[in-house]
């Protein structure tokens, strides 16, 4: 699992798509959001960075996670909750774990990271989940849910209510 350790502050070189400026100080949360954000962006930048040197594989995600990293900031920045010097905080915390959810579902066909899937339960959403083979160094995902949920809309058939039918016939096509 990958989990950023705040204690190791090494980092690579990343160089961002788009160009970043440092900003140590607050942020003037009423200047225009499009200047907040270019204020802002040297967070997930850095997180990146750091993420880079502690997970080396991560190499060919890097963009994608700057990416996370930037929605992260305009969701924030959008929000307008918080205030100029509080904002840096609560972005890079946010960040933090934006991109350890991103890093983390990067090994599953169905995205199982336990923030989803806490997510999922806080909405009243169903997560397919995975199950341990003979030996505890890997996992599967157990897609049989997914197949499922497949096969009853390709049927028209609404899972949550089948009658025997229904049921009869879903396991045929399944067979």
């Amino acid at each position: 699992m990958i989990k950023l350790n705040r204690l190791n502050r090494s980092c690579y070189h990343f160089e961002p798509p788009i160009p970043v400026t440092r900003h140590f100080d607050d942020v003037d949360t009423d200047a225009p959001t499009d200047e907040q954000v270019e204020q802002l962006l040297w967070i997930p930048a850095l997180l990146v960075s750091r993420f880079h040197a502690q997970f080396p594989n991560l190499q060919s995600e890097l963009d994608e996670l700057f990416s996370v990293g930037m929605l992260t900031v305009c969701e924030i920045v959008n929000a307008g909750k918080h205030a100029g010097d509080k904002i840096g905080g609560v972005i890079h915390v946010a960040c933090v774990r934006a991109m350890e959810d991103y890093a983390n579902s990067l090994t599953s066909v169905v995205k199982v990271s336990t923030t989803t899937r806490y997510k999922n339960h806080k909405t009243g959403k169903h997560s397919p989940t995975h199950q341990r083979l003979g030996f505890d160094h890997a996992t599967i995902d157990d897609l049989t849910d997914v197949m499922l949920r497949d096969a009853a809309d390709v049927l028209g058939f609404d899972l949550d209510n089948l009658d025997a039918a229904q049921k009869r016939k879903l396991y045929e096509t399944l067979s």
